[in-house]
């Protein structure tokens, strides 16, 4: 994993820490994870499709209506769902560096490492590295969810071009599966990018602190902002969508646009938080 390859084997912290950590933390063993969360995901869509099948026959096989009257609140039932179990990451990603760093800062060994010849540097790198293969596992979750929610939507999009009148909204069907592919590319890439910032966000949140609970509270303060300034990002490309004249055509471009800047800002946040844990180490050190 790249995690690993990036601190490991020339950073010896990580190597001793890594071993502490359960299952699944070597490669063989998260291909063992994936495998085993891709079957859960793929058994749930195969018993969504089948729920769907069903409920598409009942309906006397008039597609508008089972697509309305079923795979739209369900499919928003999905998204919800999603939506639900990022904030939950959330707040895992922000935390999951905090009761080490916080306990080895209590207990002196966060002292005696800096004294090492490895230096803040390859301290940091380690404490990053571990945090990010613990994330990883809640990640992968996180894509599966976000893969089943699309698949359903895709499903129901095929189901409306065999309705008896979908060749007469032949423009509608393609602009929605357009629309469909576009959002569901940052949708799905997007928790990897949340992950990666949002640790960086605990590690500072945890040197800063005083105390575990203050660092918790800062912490998940950051990780609110970066929220709400993804929200502003996304509330920015539905506008521009829904209001120029030309929505049609500059929809292919916006939508990719809001995906990139989403990815910009979880960089950024990444970045500023790991120069800010890099200066208050070198300041607890001089």
């Amino acid at each position: 994993m790249a995690t690993q390859s990036k601190s490991s084997p020339a950073n010896p912290i990580f190597d001793s820490q890594v071993q502490q950590l359960g299952w699944p933390h070597t490669s063989s063993e998260m291909q063992q994870y994936i495998q085993i969360v891709i079957a859960i995901a793929a058994l749930v869509t195969l018993l969504i499709g089948v729920a769907n099948k069903i409920g598409f026959n009942n309906t006397g096989s008039y597609a508008q209506n089972f697509i309305f009257d079923f795979m739209v609140p369900f499919n928003l039932m999905l998204f919800v769902a999603g939506t639900l179990v990022g904030f939950i990451a959330d707040i895992c990603y922000a935390v999951l560096p905090i009761h080490s760093i916080q306990q080895e800062i209590l207990s002196g060994h966060w002292e005696l490492q800096r004294l090492t010849p490895h230096g803040d540097s390859q301290m940091i790198a380690a404490k990053d590295g571990i945090a990010q293969l613990r994330g990883q596992r809640i990640v992968i979750v996180e894509y599966a969810v976000r893969g089943i929610t699309v698949i359903s939507i895709l499903f129901g999009v095929l189901l409306y071009v065999v309705s008896p009148n979908s060749a007469n909204e032949i423009v509608i069907i393609g602009l929605g599966t357009l629309l469909v592919i576009l959002v569901a590319i940052p949708y799905v890439l997007e928790p990897r990018w949340r992950m990666r910032a949002l640790i960086a966000v605990g590690m500072a949140a945890a040197i800063q602190s005083s105390t575990p609970s203050m660092a918790v509270l800062t912490a998940l303060a950051y990780a609110l902002g970066a929220r709400l300034l993804q929200l502003l990002i996304i509330v920015g490309v539905c506008f521009g969508v829904l209001t120029l004249i030309f929505a049609v055509f500059t929809m292919p471009f916006l939508i990719p646009l809001g995906g990139y800047l989403d990815y910009r800002l979880y960089k950024w946040v990444r970045f500023a938080m790991l120069k800010r844990v890099e200066h208050l180490a070198a300041k607890e050190r001089a």
